[in-house]
């Protein structure tokens, strides 16, 4: 069984060790946050400064983020991370941002925990913005994130295509 657990300080040591797993194995850190800052203290810092942030209109530059862990309930091992981001603000939406990112540590790949941790992400959107409609976003190449956004009822809305092609998905 998988949750969503808020960081915070008592998180440093599996947030980073989670971080270099991600780094040695080239992969994407979607889920998480200012892990390029000079310190996981900072990096708590710039995520509860955008926690706090308020939603105003669609136009802002900041948009509200929530940082979550995604922890296995049997052995409290971080799996991966989740960003939710409530609202959709347009910078986000113009640079294939969408509502919610997502990473899953290599060494806990293919055994559902994306499905899993977007669906909770899902649920954690709909809770704050109840309102709001649901966009995540992925490289059209990264067939894992596909599925993982199409098992959780996503449909294609939009594509830009690329070096790099981006594809937007609207879950409700």
């Amino acid at each position: 069984m998988l949750y969503l657990k808020k960081i915070g300080l008592d998180d440093k040591e599996i947030v980073l060790d989670s971080i270099k797993e991600l780094v040695m194995n080239g992969s994407n850190r979607d889920g998480l946050w200012y892990e390029d800052c000079e310190s996981y203290e900072i990096m708590l810092q710039n995520l509860k400064r955008h926690e706090s942030t308020k939603f105003t209109d669609f136009n802002q530059d900041i948009n509200p983020c929530i940082q979550y862990l995604l922890i296995r309930k049997e052995d409290n091992k971080m799996v991966g991370a989740v960003s939710v981001r409530p609202y959709l603000t347009k910078k986000l939406d113009e640079s294939y941002g969408g509502n919610i990112g997502y990473s899953i540590r290599p060494s806990e790949r293919q055994k559902g925990y994306a499905t899993k941790g977007l669906k909770l992400a899902i649920e954690k959107c709909k809770e704050i913005n109840p309102n709001g409609k649901i966009i995540v976003c992925c490289f059209k190449d990264n067939v894992g994130s596909r599925k993982t956004i199409l098992k959780n009822g996503g449909m294609l809305i939009e594509e830009k295509i690329g070096i790099i092609t981006h594809q937007k998905y609207e879950i409700k």
